[in-house]
Formats: C-alpha cells, structure tokens, sequence
C-alpha cells in the first residue's frame, strides 16, 4: 500500500469511530455487525447488547411495522434517503433517530448512517408550543406582541439552524440571520417580500417551491429533505431540509415554515468512505488489516484470493499466522517483525501458505497504524504474489547456465563481433582449438581473422559478412583458414547482426564449424558420382524388395537401348529373356546369401534383341544382416567372349570401384530431374552424422534450387528414437529452406518399429520405397509417368 492510500484507510477508519453520527452495518439475519462507538453514547447501550439481538427489539413498538416496511424496501434495492424512528435506550427512555442507508448486494449488508433528531423532535414540539403560545398571546395581549416576537427573533437567531418562512405564494414572510447571511443580506428583515428567483439559489426555484406546495397542499410536514443549495459566494452545500405548514386559528395553512442544516461535511465525508472502501476493494495488490495481537480486522478481496478463500469475511478474526508454517513463523516472519518493530515499517519478500498448503512467495510490506496521539492501533499489510517474477529469475538462471555450458561443450567455435564499429571481437576457447591455437594465443579481431582466411577466399567472405551487415541475409560462407601449422582447412562461419531501433547492425555474433573432412567427402562423391555416371559399364541398383529398378547409369540404359527414366521401376525379371528367367530367382538368391554373386545370363533390350551378358550382383544388407538392396554391374560380352580373363580382371575392377563408390557415397545427393533430388542413406546415423546429412542436402538444395528431397533410408538399419529426430532436425531444416521431403524405404519392418518405439511421424510424408517416391515427386512437379511397350510403371 502506498502512502496515500494507507492514509486513507486510515481516515476511513477513524471516520467510522469518530463520527457524530451513528453508523451501522447490519447483515441480512436482522442483526447489527458493525457499530461505531457513538452507538453506546446515544443509547446507552454496548456495542455488545445492541449485536445480540435482532435491531428490531430496539425499535419502539409503534415504529417496528414501518421499520421493517423500510428494511424490506432496502432488500428490492430502494435506498433509504429520510427515515425516522424511535430507538429504546438502556434507561428506559427512547431516541428519535432520522436514517439514511443503502443495500449492498454482494456483500449481502446493509450500511446505515443514522442522526439523533431527538433534540430536534423536541424543538419542533417546544416551537409548535411556543407557536401556540405567541397566538393566544397575540389575541389575548396584543400589547405584548413585541416584547414576543423580539423573543422569537432571539431564539431564531440563536439557533445553529438556518430557517425560514413563507406564505402560501412561497414568498419570503422572515427568516432567521443565519439565513439571510446566506442569502447574501445584512438583516433578516432584507429577505421579506422576496421569492426564490431573487436568491442566490435561483436555479433551484421549482423544486423549492414544488415542495412548499405540497406540505401547504397536503397540510402534512415534509421531513429529511436531501438537496443542494447555491449561497451567495457561489458555493454549494448540500443541506438536510424540514418544511412544515404553517396554520392561523382556524387550522387553514397561510404558509411553510422551513427548517435545513448543512450536511455538506457528511455527504463528503460519506462519499471518501465509500471511495476509500471501493480503492481498497479494487486493488489487485492483497491488503489486510490487523489488531496489534495480529487478528485479522479486514482482508480485501484480493487478500481471499491470493490465500485460496472464497470470501473476504470468513478471514475477519482469523490470526495471521494461518498464512505461515512453524518454520517460515520462526525462520521469516519473526525476524521480519522484528525489524518491523524497530522500524515501524519493512519490505521483505517472505512466503505465505494458501488454504490448500501452496506456498506463495510474496513481498511483503507491513506498516504500524497509530492513532491521532501516536499510540499504535494495528498493522496493515500490502502483500504481492510474486510467483511470475520467481519464475522469471530461474528461467534466467537456467538460462545462463545452459548457455554456458553449450559454450563449453558446443562442437562449433563461436564468435561475436561487439562492435562493428571496433575490430575488436571475442572467440571462445573452442574456436582457438579449431585454428589450432591455444585460448587467447591470438589476437580475437575481425582484422587477424581476415589474415588467416585464404587470400581467394577473402573478397567473398566479407562481401557476405558486408551483405548480412545491410540486411540482405544472414552471414553463411564456406571458406579456408590458415591454421598454426600452416596448413589450409575448410570453414563454414555463420552468423547473425543485432540491430538498433533504426535498424543498424550494432553488433554481429555466430559460430565456425569445422568442415574439412565433409569438403573432402563431397569432392570424393562428385569423383565417384562421375564415375558412375560416365562408366562404359552398365550399373544398376534394385528397389528394397529386390524386385524392380531404383536407379541404372547411362550406359545400363544404352545398353538396353531405353532411356534411365523407361528403366525406374521396371521389374527387373523383364530385364531378362524368357528362355533366362528360369535361373534367375536362384542366382538373385545365391547374391543375397553370399553377398555377392556374378552369373552369364541374356538381357532383352528395348527393340526385343538379345545380347549375353555377365551380371554382377553386390547384395548391400543392413547391419542386422536384412536385406537392404542390391547393386547390379552388367556387361554386354557379346564382343568379349574370346577375352575372358581380360574380361574376368575388368569386371573385377568395376565391381571393386563400386564397392568402394558405395561405401564412401554415405550421404550423396542424386539429382533426377529438375527440381528433385535424392539422398539415399546408407548404415547408422549418428549425431555427427547427421550434421553431415543435414549440411550436404542444405547444399544440394541450393545448389540444384530443388523443391523436392526423398530420403531414401531403406540402408539405415535402425530406426529408433534417435534417428527420427535427426531425420526430423533434416527435414525442417529442408523446409525452412523451401523444400519439400518425402521419406521413402518405410519397410514392413521399420513400420513396425515405429509404431513399438510408439514415434509419431504422422507429420512427415512417407512411401515404401524410393519408386514410389520418385513417382510422387516428378507427378507434383507436373511430369506425368506413361505407360510405353507394354512397361508397367
């Protein structure tokens, strides 16, 4: 709570305790539950007594039916503006109280102000008397006439109330000099012969005479009449109106008399309480208010929620340390009063226990409530739930800490340029071991990472690094850096500019990755992919099932007179002559048992001619032995029989070089047509592995700007959790770079495992077999596949 509003809260309070008014808050069972203590002054009575029995047994007995008329008005919403009855005190007697009171429906009470009128009741009889009187004085002793109404005029001006009289046209008969102040006027006797046009109240002059007409009309007094009125400073007051009629001898009414006080100071005072109470209610932050013994006087709603509690009242004379175990009372929350008690006000954060046993951290802020004297009078506490901000703190901490270590244990060696407007830069230990340095052997500065970059390569490197610092694109470049030893070994630096609220780069950070040996894996596979693609030889390579082409060279289809695309996806028993096809199932089996196996048999090529061939069949299996695909190296000996052993050496070279093409084509990216591109991968994929996967086809995507990638993982003889989340890892990447992939070689096998390991790959598109892939991918690329010759695709 801050300093205003524990002033008012304060106020509020000591408003309710030191009013001159009554005040009352009465709950719906007919009995009081709050008083204030001029209560006992006006009747007698303890606050006690006056709350152990119904309020009704203190109402005088030819008022109970009105009252509880009114009581029932006030439960349909009509608020009490002027309601008078008598209230029996303790000796005996009874006091005339005028009422003003308001339901409140969701906190189910009723809140009263009442003011004593029995002293104004009495005046009102001893006036009426003394009324009587001045007329039979008037018609018996005329002489004394004077001497009476010099005495009236006494008693009117000594009177703290402001009154007035009128006749029957509302026009001003005399007034006492309170009144005439008022009305801006000297003497009473400036008011008489006026009407309420010629008054500072002017604007107010039909409602006022409204009211004049209809206590003369109705002969009836008009009593507790709530209205503002404007004196002659221009000033409003709200004032408490009585007006009755004025009868001659005779009982007819020739006027009003009117009588009002200023109640300006209670409707204000009445509005800062409801305002206060409203502030207080309203507040998000828990506020209670508690006696020096630590009894809970008043918890708002906040309060209640924050603990767990349906309703703010059931926490009314509960003992604070309901919100604390034994511990935190002995470990926090004495130490803290102890402070408190020094101090007279503290802010600490401290836990506190909610209805169901959570513990909700807080700060905390208690101030001593003192009265006007000084002399303390309770405790109010602000609490605030400061669960998120925990929450934040040990995020951060986590944070931290995991940045620290990936710094540690990252593979990569990271980077950042602070200030682009300085050289100066820092790396991290792991990046001095890549150069093959020790940590900070070297300067750490865009200036010396510029000299170790090869002289080729550093134009396009800071070109790039210039285009990232503009916002054309992120910094991504591949390039050699000197190392100590003198050698030259292959980078790839990546990196990302942090930018001002104009958009200037102010700072760039990233990491480098070693990429040497995957520099020298692709030029292999582009030398081996060139032989295969170049080979006099024909090579073919089965689907998973053995039973139809996946992928030949060239020369496998000029051999057979028919183009790459008519041989994918042939079966590969029509390869074959009728007359050859009987042996045929025995040799593919004698290749998958042995692993390899190389038979004489006859192909059929396109046009129908046969030629002699000598087929070579490498069975490649996963690592449990199953079958994964085979590799089929065929030769045409039509014109080669007299060189057999010639032949038999050749044949042996092929079959080694493709073996060894194989072996080392781990991750190749296989282009088939524009816009597709196949990766089939072969044995287990681990972490490092996959890092190498997911770099190759990032290139091949950009290199072949393919749309679509199949990854063939027919090879891979695992499929655990694992590998599905590398693969995964792959394939967003592929996406992010605008590619779509298609994962091919689902086997019955693989299906199963899936479906054990319980993995859910219902996000990514999967197919049987490459075949099948292909076909997908070159249909959504608009090449539609038709059948020629009796073929089945």
């Amino acid at each position: 709570m801050d300093t205003v509003t524990m002033n008012e809260t304060v106020v509020l309070t000591q408003f309710f305790d030191l009013s001159l008014d009554l005040m009352s808050v009465t709950g719906l069972d007919g009995y009081f539950k709050r008083l204030n203590p001029v209560w006992e002054r006006t009747v007698g009575f303890t606050r006690e007594e006056l709350q152990a029995k119904p309020f009704l047994e203190f109402v005088h007995p030819d008022d109970r039916e009105a009252t509880a008329t009114e009581a029932a008005k006030l439960g349909q919403g009509v608020d009490t503006l002027s309601f008078e009855n008598r209230y029996m005190c303790k000796d005996g007697g009874y006091r005339w109280l005028h009422w003003t009171a308001t339901m409140s429906f969701e906190y189910q009470a009723i809140y009263a102000i009442a003011h004593d009128i029995t002293a104004q009741k009495q005046a009102e009889a001893e006036r009426e008397q003394l009324l009587n009187n001045l007329e039979k004085v008037v018609a018996e002793r005329t002489a004394e006439l004077q001497q009476r109404q010099e005495l009236l005029t006494t008693v009117l001006d000594a009177t703290p109330q402001t009154i007035f009289w009128k006749d029957r046209d509302s026009v001003y008969l005399g007034c006492n000099e309170q009144f005439a102040r008022m009305a801006g006027t000297a003497k009473a006797a400036d008011i008489v012969g006026k009407n309420d046009l010629d008054m500072p109240w002017h604007a107010e002059t039909d409602a006022y005479r409204a009211d004049d007409k209809a206590v003369m009309d109705s002969n009836i007094p008009k009593y507790h009449i709530i209205e503002t009125i404007i004196d002659a400073t221009g000033q409003q007051s709200w004032i408490d109106t009585t007006k009755v009629p004025l009868c001659d001898k005779a009982g007819h009414v020739f006027g009003v008399l009117g009588v009002f006080e200023d109640i300006t100071a209670r409707k204000k005072a009445e509005q800062d309480l409801y305002l206060m109470k409203f502030l207080v209610e309203q507040s998000v932050d828990s506020i209670a208010l508690a006696n020096l013994d630590g009894v809970i006087l008043y918890a708002n709603p906040a309060w209640a929620k924050m603990h767990g509690y349906d309703n703010e009242a059931t926490l009314v004379g509960q003992h604070l340390s309901i919100f604390h175990t034994e511990e935190q009372l002995q470990r926090e929350v004495l130490p803290y009063l102890a402070r408190l008690h020094e101090k007279g006000a503290d802010v600490c954060e401290i836990g506190h226990v909610t209805r169901d046993g959570r513990v909700v951290p807080t700060l905390m802020s208690v101030t001593y409530l003192r009265d006007q004297e000084g002399k303390l009078i309770g405790q109010v506490g602000i609490a605030r739930d400061i669960t998120d901000v925990k929450q934040a703190e040990q995020s951060l901490r986590e944070m931290k800490q995991r940045l620290e270590l990936a710094i540690e244990g990252a593979n990569d060696g990271l980077w950042d340029w602070v200030d682009i407007n300085n050289t100066y830069s820092w790396w991290s230990p792991r990046l001095y071991e890549l150069f093959g340095y020790e940590n900070g052997e070297i300067e750490s500065s865009t200036t010396k990472f510029g000299e170790l970059i090869h002289p080729d390569d550093r134009e396009a490197v800071f070109a790039n690094l210039n285009d990232c610092l503009v916002g054309l694109h992120l910094y991504d470049i591949e390039c050699r850096v000197k190392m100590k030893s003198g050698e030259y070994r292959w980078f790839r630096s990546r990196g990302q500019a942090l930018r001002d609220k104009t958009g200037q780069a102010i700072r760039v950070a990233g990491s480098t990755q070693d990429i040497h040996d995957r520099k020298q894996m692709e030029n292999e596979i582009r030398r081996w992919a060139s032989v295969f693609e170049h080979a006099e030889w024909g090579v073919a390579v089965s689907s998973t099932d053995g039973k139809t082409v996946s992928l030949v060279n060239p020369a496998f289809a000029r051999m057979h007179g028919a183009t790459v695309e008519e041989l994918i996806n042939k079966p590969v028993v029509e390869l074959f002559p009728p007359e050859s096809r009987a042996g045929l199932l025995d040799n593919i089996r004698l290749a998958h048992e042995k692993g390899h196996h190389a038979f004489e048999s006859k192909n059929i090529r396109k046009d129908g001619t046969i030629f002699p061939v000598l087929v070579d069949v490498t069975t490649v299996k996963n690592e449990d032995g199953s079958f994964r695909y085979q590799v089929v190296n065929l030769q045409d000996i039509t014109e080669r029989k007299q060189a057999e052993a010639e032949r038999e050496r050749l044949q042996q070279e092929v079959i080694e070089a493709q073996q060894r093409v194989i072996q080392e084509l781990s991750t190749p990216i296989i282009p088939i047509t524009n816009g597709v591109i196949v990766m089939p991968l072969i044995g287990s994929i681990d972490s490092m592995r996959s890092r190498d996967i997911m770099q190759n086809l990032l290139k091949g995507i950009r290199e072949h700007r393919a749309k679509i990638v199949i990854l063939d993982i027919t090879g891979v003889p695992i499929v655990d959790t694992g590998v599905v989340a590398h693969l995964d890892k792959t394939i967003q990447a592929a996406r992010l770079k605008g590619a779509r992939t298609i994962v091919t070689g689902i086997s019955d096998s693989v299906a199963e495992s899936l479906v054990d390991l319980g993995i859910d790959w219902s996000n990514v598109e999967t197919l049987r077999d490459l075949q099948t892939g292909l076909v997908v991918a070159l249909n959504r690329l608009g090449i539609k596949l038709s059948q020629k010759d009796g073929q089945k695709l």
